[in-house]
């Protein structure tokens, strides 16, 4: 079990400019007989299988939820307060069944800075997010509301994200021919300065 706060984290630029450094240091790290005719096609293959993005779908539609009763200390209920009282409350809670990469989950639409962040609980092993709302301050009505609002900013966000994650998929190929090609030429030229030098490569 972990915490995550979905959408909010991290945005999709600072991730993408990740993944092409590693691109860029995996193939820089490549021995010559990698770049060969009959080598190469296996090699980029593997490299584009090993960097796609498994994208992330959170399945809002399945959502369930149920009331029980919880005891929280009243500095929780009630930030700033210095009494540690144990008070119970109602508590509604949703659960929701997601699928794909985990750490997805948190990473921000690059367009999009005003999300609400709100800490969910994730449960990889059986693909859910559980996220619990004390019923203190508001009412049910109010919260069941809000939740409903929040929802509908998260499906907006998760489009979105897809969005951007496909492209960068669609894309990665191009990257990864890319990033080979200058090291081929690389390599030309230092095969050539070596044979200049009368040297082996």
């Amino acid at each position: 079990m972990r915490k995550v706060k979905l959408f909010s984290l991290y945005d999709t630029n600072s991730l993408f400019y990740k993944i092409g450094m590693e691109i860029n240091q995996e193939i820089n790290k490549w021995p010559q007989e990698y770049f060969a005719d009959d080598q190469i096609e296996g090699h980029v293959k593997n490299l584009k299988t090993g960097k796609e993005l498994s994208i992330p779908e959170i399945h809002f539609a399945r959502s369930e939820s149920r009331t029980s009763s919880k005891i929280f200390p009243n500095s929780v209920l009630r930030p700033g307060s210095g009494s540690e009282m144990k008070i119970k409350v109602n508590v509604i809670e949703y659960r929701i069944p997601f699928e794909g990469d985990v750490n997805l989950l948190a990473c921000r639409v690059s367009s999009n800075n005003s999300i609400k962040s709100e800490e969910w609980t994730v449960d990889p092993k059986i693909g859910e997010l559980t996220i619990e709302y004390p019923v203190y301050g508001k009412t049910s009505k109010v919260l069941i509301h809000e939740h409903k609002n929040y929802v509908t900013d998260l499906m907006q966000q998760q489009s979105d994200l897809k969005a951007e994650l496909l492209e960068f998929n669609s894309g990665l190929e191009n990257m990864i021919r890319q990033v080979v090609e200058k090291r081929k030429n690389e390599i030309r030229s230092q095969n050539s300065l070596l044979s200049s030098l009368g040297l082996k490569s």
